[in-house]
């Protein structure tokens, strides 16, 4: 029998342009985090580790993208403010 995982899921709404923000403060490790940019952001979500600094990955809306193992704690996000990205992963 398989071990029963739980279901993390959520949406930051970013609430300064030009300001990392982190995606959530779940700080544990999480398989397969999906992280998507809603379809009617303004503008290009940025996200990658607390400094952004050249390490980032643009997120146009509706675009997703996925980690196989993460801490998702570790993920930050800069865009501008009141644009939302969801996400989802497992919690072994």
């Amino acid at each position: 029998m398989a071990e029963a995982q739980t279901l993390l899921s959520g949406e930051t709404e970013l609430a300064a342009s030009n300001t990392p923000e982190k995606l959530t403060t779940v700080s544990q490790g999480i398989v397969g985090l999906l992280v998507r940019a809603n379809k009617a952001n303004t503008a290009v979500v940025r996200i990658g580790p607390s400094n952004l600094a050249g390490a980032s990955y643009p997120l146009e809306p509706g675009e997703s993208v996925q980690f196989d193992v993460i801490d998702p704690s570790r993920v930050w996000l800069y865009g501008t403010a009141k644009d939302k990205v969801s996400y989802l992963g497992l919690i072994p």
